[in-house]
């Protein structure tokens, strides 16, 4: 398990500082950073919890403030995911804990967010900690698991609002399994009514076919009761203390912000900050939000992404499903439970972000993982590598690699008239070694009575893990900043860390250094034909990346009279408010870059018109993007992006690259 962690915690590590921070870890940065070097900090739903700036803030004291200190609290909780199915071997077997850890290290949705400055992947470490709390505790009656459970729920609570979804969840399920177990001890049963109906023998016909939604797991539910029922209550009193202790710690930022608990007690004075702020300001405002439907995602959004990211633990665990081990397990259903549930409140949601994929993907992970280690427990030596297995293993691999081959083909064809004929042949040519490879099979299991299946399920693991690994390369290494994935989404674009490199070199030719004086958009509103229209600052990332420079300054629209443009040799503004300040410019020369770029949300229109899936699939270029957009990652229309100028004077000599 510590061999697994730490080949994590490298691919975590590796090439971190590259990507430019996202405009949300530009925000969480900033104000981690304002902690840090003393202007303090008060909780804003906005960003949610504070358990992430303060952690940040540590690590910066620790290490200094950089891109990969900015982002090295998510690597640590993000390895830490990995280190946790340790404590649950009992429940997923030995093989299917390090299975778990295996898995979390290379899914690309953990892998992606276990390098991304966002309160989410320390959610889902903590929610991790309270599953491993509340089973061992009903495991070992060792007092640590709850004192640990009970850290982790208030850490899960003082960083995301999310909590209260997982909470929810995780309480209706014992909720719901308590209520089955009283209908089923106290509702008349087929075994105690039926008591005309006898067996040949004598025996009563429906005594050993008593009905029960919960019978197969039972046992297990008494041991959940008798866990509850044996926590002293001493150990209730510590566990209430550490989250009392925490949350007043980490809501008032140790005692330096109490907001005005007294008057907000009477209804007076609730403004941001303080322990109101986090009890209940916290859950108006998301609450609030949901009517606003931010990203305006569809229905079937998180449908997308675990198919396009994590299809190998949605696999798995609908083979995991059919198992006996799944009907007789409590834990079991739970992870069920709690995928469905999870799933359907975020798909619900107004506000659907790939940040949030990990939550609806862990208890996916746990169930696949289970069945991946209980189907190497059963298979043995022979069954793998007999001559006639690996035969079948070969015949189930050429078909893998020919239906690739297939799609591969599928992608490259339409583009060009010309070479559709021998293109075609290709396809024809795939699709017969597909079908030989196939009847082949046939002939084994049936002529030959060969079991099949064993070596087919490993070639599966073999090639689902491989694209796997692959999927978890190109969103995390090849396309970081790319934003040509779906769990990517709007990312600030590699221009910006050019140019923060160009700010500096400026900075030093011009011997200002820190001194530097940089003009830069605020932004501004204005009313338009009756609308509202408000035109975006420049600001963010970039008040992380020049954070150190302190003669920068802000302007709305236009240049104010106390603004001499001689004093500024550099000015950033967006693209769209170009216009108000264009004529007062002929002393610099502008390059233009982009701020962010994102993802062309095509798969939108799908809501309103089904039919256009099955148009653009029909359609030999629609559906040549469709396949190169599934192998390589080509997406089917341009990205969106904003755009932004750096204006440097003309008597300062400037390197750029060609637009």
């Amino acid at each position: 398990f510590v061999a697994i962690a730490l080949v994590g915690l490298v691919l975590r590590f590796y090439d971190v500082g590259h990507r430019a921070l996202h405009h949300d870890e530009s925000l969480h940065a900033v104000y981690s950073w304002y902690l840090y070097i003393g202007r303090g900090y008060v909780h804003d739903p906005l960003m949610h919890g504070p358990y992430q700036f303060h952690m940040s803030a540590l690590l910066y004291f620790l290490f200094g403030a950089s891109d990969v200190t900015a982002r090295l609290s998510a690597i640590l909780h993000g390895t830490g995911i990995v280190l946790l199915p340790y404590f649950l071997r009992y429940e997923l077997g030995k093989r299917g804990a390090i299975a778990a850890s295996v898995l979390f290290a290379i899914s690309p949705s953990f892998l992606y967010f276990s390098r991304f400055m966002r309160e989410d992947i320390y959610l889902a470490f903590y929610t991790l900690g309270m599953v491993v709390g509340i089973f061992g505790w009903m495991r070992t009656r060792k007092v640590g698991y709850l004192w640990f459970g009970s850290f982790s729920l208030i850490c899960a609570f003082a960083d995301k609002e999310a909590t209260y979804i997982h909470g929810f969840v995780f309480t209706t399920f014992f909720g719901f399994l308590f209520a089955l177990n009283l209908l089923d001890r106290f509702l008349p049963s087929r075994a105690t009514t039926a008591k005309s109906e006898q067996s040949p023998n004598g025996t009563r016909a429906a005594a050993g076919m008593r009905t029960s939604l919960v019978e197969p797991v039972m046992p297990q539910w008494a041991e959940v009761w008798d866990a509850l029922a044996a926590i002293p209550r001493r150990t209730w009193i510590e566990c209430i203390g550490i989250v009392v202790v925490m949350y007043v710690l980490l809501f008032t930022t140790f005692f330096t912000n109490l907001g005005d608990p007294w008057n907000c007690l009477m209804g007076k004075n609730c403004s941001m900050g303080g322990l109101y702020s986090g009890s209940i300001g916290a859950l108006k405002y998301w609450i609030d939000q949901h009517d606003v439907q931010r990203g305006g995602q569809p229905l079937y959004y998180y449908v997308l992404q675990l198919g396009l990211y994590e299809f190998l633990p949605v696999i798995f665990s609908v083979a995991a499903a059919t198992t006996a081990w799944f009907r007789r397990s409590v834990f079991a259903w739970f992870l069920a439970w709690w995928f469905f549930g999870n799933f359907v409140i975020y798909s619900w949601a107004g506000e659907k972000m790939p940040w949030l994929v990990p939550h609806i993907a862990m208890p996916l992970v746990l169930l696949s993982a289970r069945w991946i280690g209980d189907w190497t427990e059963r298979v043995s030596q022979d069954s793998l590598f007999s001559k006639r297995a690996l035969l079948a293993a070969g015949l189930g691999f050429a078909v893998c690699t020919t239906v690739v081959a297939f799609l591969a083909v599928g992608a490259a064809q339409a583009l060009s008239a010309v070479q559709t004929q021998p293109m075609q042949m290709e396809r024809y040519t795939l699709i017969g070694i597909t079908m030989a490879a196939i009847a082949g099979l046939v002939y084994l299991a049936t002529v030959k009575h060969v079991r099949v299946g064993v070596p087919l399920v490993a070639v599966s693991l073999l090639v689902l893990g491989a694209f796997y690994i692959r999927t978890s390369w190109m969103v995390v290494y090849e396309h970081g900043d790319i934003p040509v994935e779906m769990l990517v989404y709007v990312q600030s674009s590699p221009d910006v860390v050019w140019v923060t490199h160009e700010i500096e070199r400026i900075g030093y030719q011009t011997g200002q250094r820190d001194d530097l004086r940089i003009l830069m958009d605020n932004g501004y509103a204005e009313d338009v034909g009756g609308q509202r229209i408000v035109h975006e600052a420049v600001s963010w990332p970039f008040e992380w990346y020049l954070r150190d420079y302190k003669n920068r300054r802000y302007y709305s629209k236009t240049f104010g009279p106390d603004i001499n443009l001689k004093d500024y040799p550099v000015i950033l503004v967006m693209g769209p408010n170009l216009d108000p300040i264009r004529d007062q410019l002929s002393d610099y020369v502008g390059q233009k870059y982009k701020l962010n770029w994102w993802f062309p949300e095509d798969y939108k229109a799908w809501a309103t018109n089904p039919g256009s899936i099955l148009t653009t699939l029909a359609d030999p270029v629609g559906r040549a993007k469709f396949l190169k957009f599934l192998l390589y990652r080509e997406p089917m229309n341009a990205l969106g992006a904003r755009e932004f100028y750096m204006f440097v004077r003309r008597d300062v000599q400037t390197l750029g690259p060609a637009s």
